[in-house]
This record gives C-alpha cells, structure tokens and sequence, in this order.
C-alpha cells in the first residue's frame, strides 16, 4: 500500500514492540510524505521506534518541513500538482495529517482551501494511551510487572529454601533493572519501543516521542486542546447534629437539629476542542485486533506463547511445594507463605497474560498497540452535568453512527496488507470533496 514497508513487534516481559517504517534516515524530516497519488491523496507514514536517534526537535519541526515540502513540491510541479488532494496518515503519521490542516490553514488561505480531507489510519490521534502521563508512569507499570515475575521466579529458588538462613535469606523481594528481565526473554532487537521510555533519558531529549503523549503541549497547539467539566456523583449518606436557624415569636434562633445528608465524590471530564476546523472532514479508520504478538512473525508468536503457558504450568507446580511446604512445618519456618503467594501471583499474570498487555496500551480495545480511543475524536460529548450532548467534530467520513470505521485488523495489517482498508480510504478521498466546506 502506497509502496511503503512496515515491521512492528511489541514487548512487555517477553512481548516487544518496535516500529520500522521505510529506511530513510529519520533526519530527513519530509521523508515520510509520498507524492500526490494518481486518485488524490497523499500519505504520512508512522514514526520509526528503531531508527530513533534522541533529539531535542519534536513533531512542530516535522509538521512544518512537511507543509513546506508539500506547497513547494506542487510549486514546481506545475498543472501535475494543482487542484486540490486528501492526506491520510498512518501511526504517528494520524496524528501528524491533522495538525498539517492547522498549519497549513495558519500559513496560507489560498494552501488550506485546496485541502479536501484528513484520513488517519491505526492514527494516534490523540496520543499514544501507552504514554499517558509519561515515561516513569510507564516504567512503573513495567517495574510492577517485572517484580511479580522476579518473585515467581525468587519462589522458585526459594523451594530450596529450609530456614531463615536459607538460600535466599538476603535477596531482594524487588528488582529497579527491567531490562535484566526482558533480556532473559526476548532478543535485544526487540526492545526498540521500550528502550527509551525505559531509559533515563529526559522526556524534551525524546522530542516526537513526547509530543506523542496524550495532552502533550504539541497536541494542544497543533490539534486538539480540551475543556473540562467537574461533576460529582453521590457515594452515601451521612446523618448528625446540626445548628439550624429557625424563626420563632421571639425572632431568629439556633436550635440542634439531626440531619441526613448526601455525600459526593468530585470528577473531572475533558471534552475535545479540535484546533481543526470542522470545515474540514475527517475519516478515522481504527484497528480493532487486539491480539499485540500477532504484529508479529506466526512462530514468533507461537514461542512466547508456549514459553508463557510453560512458565504458568511452572509457577503453578512452585506454589503447590510451597502450600504443602507449609502443610509439613518446615515451610512456615523457610518463607513458604510468603513464596507460594508470590508464586501463585506470578502464575496469575502468566494466566492473564494479554490483558496485562492491554493494561499497557490503556485499553482492552486496541490494535495490538494503539488504544481505540486513541484513533479517533468522538462527534459528540455528553455534559455529565446536564446530560447535554455537545458538538465536537461532526464533518467525520465514513457515514456510520460510531464516528469511526473499525477494520479487525492490528496496527501493522491495516497499513501493510489491508486491502478493503485501501479500498475505504480512497473511498473517503471521493466523499472529502463534496464534504468540504470552503468559505
């Protein structure tokens, strides 16, 4: 699909992730724009995990190079260029194509009429879920998962354990090194997408990947700020006395009174303000197979999935010693009780394996890496005060009633060897021309 190469895998303890897209140096910051294809659009391939170099320039830097190449490259094409073209783009690529519509519309009038519509794909339009609330809320998540398969391993040792002065007496029930954990897993070619969140690194010297945070500041400039609404929902009741004034012939007085009342909990809910206009359509076009190891090659796949079962079956076998351990007496004085719950935890997460994934990406709905509320901005928000339902972004492509067109597909299929996804979005470019709005 529109000539472009793309390998994605995911890891968390045993599942990696990394995105390659093209082989342009990642320097080259127009190098992920194609030319105008025949049927009008042009497309904005994802962000390469692999290949990134550390830098202090963020997606503004990339979106402008973009623009400018765009304008100049129709400039001195000629009657070949001119007329108006769709942009669709994919990953990071999504989020990219909708903040290109507010620049270009901020630089040139005469530019933005000339574009029809904006297509995401797999976008992560509003941010990457995996990174909200940035890198160290990320590594804690993997320090948390780490530590309960460190001590179902710690466990097993421990089934050698026969007293206080056992084995294991002095070791750590906690470990800060993840990435001693995932290179006992998987090869280190596969750590491209957690190397840098896992790393010390500040998040500014990490530029695009910052910028893809859920409300970064780029996303707030460039495509979508929010609006937020406190409410607050009844959790009881609570009765004493109060002083309560009353009238009386005698005029005003303060008498005890014992009184119910309700008690609340206060919430915060954020309503999109796209920062593009909703002269322009959008179509979004989401991946809905969840399944993170089937980025992956089928073998692949296919091993971690034994190794994950084997490990299961294991830390289930370790928790039983350790339960009649503690049946025999010499258990409960050689840390049994405590080994067989983390053996049975450790088991435990084994057993939930791809949920656990899906903790990591936010979502249980997602395409193997990117949340599904990430891929779209919904055409309506509920006041959760007045039940009022409010404008969003109600010029969205692909007439369904969700605001979205869902493709069971993960992130990598639905660019690479989707056809009816290709066939969907060419589908859009055609509608883009009569659902534009221009003034």
């Amino acid at each position: 699909m529109a000539g472009f190469k793309q390998k994605i895998s995911f890891v968390l303890l045993g599942v990696v992730i990394s995105i390659s897209s093209g082989t342009t140096a990642e320097s080259d910051l127009t190098a992920k724009v194609s030319k105008l294809e025949p049927e009008g659009y042009r497309t904005f391939s994802g962000f390469n995990f692999e290949e990134y170099t550390p830098s202090t320039n963020g997606l503004k830097k990339r979106v402008e190079a973009e623009v400018a190449y765009v304008i100049s490259q129709d400039s001195t094409e000629g009657t070949k260029y001119a007329g108006t073209y769709s942009i669709v783009g994919h990953s990071q690529g999504g989020l990219r194509v909708l903040a290109y519509a507010n620049q270009l519309k901020n630089k040139s009038a005469v530019e933005y009429n000339r574009l029809d519509g904006i297509i995401t794909v797999s976008g992560i339009d509003r941010g990457l879920l995996a990174l909200d609330g940035g890198f160290g809320t990320l590594k804690a998540r993997f320090n948390t998962d780490t530590n309960i398969i460190w001590r179902g391993f710690r466990a097993g040792v421990g089934v050698f354990d026969i007293g206080s002065t056992g084995i294991l007496s002095g070791a750590p029930r906690q470990i800060g090194d993840v990435s001693l954990l995932l290179s006992n897993f998987l090869p280190g070619e596969f750590r491209a997408y957690v190397k840098h969140a896992l790393s010390d690194a500040s998040e500014d010297s990490l530029a695009e990947i910052r910028d893809m945070m859920p409300g970064s500041t780029f996303i707030k400039e460039n495509v979508a700020n929010n609006k937020e609404f406190t409410y607050r929902v009844i959790t009881g009741t609570a009765s004493g006395w109060r002083l309560v004034q009353i009238s009386t012939i005698f005029g005003k007085a303060w008498v005890p009174v014992y009184l119910t009342w309700n008690t609340y909990a206060y919430y915060s809910a954020y309503m999109d303000v796209p920062v593009f206009s909703n002269d322009i359509p959008v179509g979004y076009i989401v991946g809905l197979n969840n399944n993170t190891l089937s980025i992956m090659d089928p073998a692949a796949e296919n091993d971690i999935r034994k190794k994950v079962s084997d490990m299961k079956d294991a830390f289930a076998k370790i928790q039983d010693i350790h339960f009649w351990k503690c049946v025999g007496i010499i258990g409960m004085f050689s840390g049994s009780a405590q080994y067989g719950y983390d053996a049975g935890q450790a088991k435990k997460w084994m057993a939930n394996f791809d949920g656990e994934l899906n903790e990591l990406k936010g979502s249980g709905e997602n395409d193997g890496l990117v949340a599904k509320e990430s891929q779209y901005y919904p055409k309506k928000f509920t006041d959760p005060n007045t039940g009022e339902k409010l404008d969003v972004h109600t010029n969205v492509l692909g007439k369904t009633s969700e605001g979205y067109v869902g493709f069971p597909y993960n992130h990598r299929q639905i660019w690479e060897e989707a056809a009816d996804v290709e066939s969907k979005y060419k589908e859009m470019v055609i509608e883009a021309r009569t659902a534009r709005v221009r003034k």
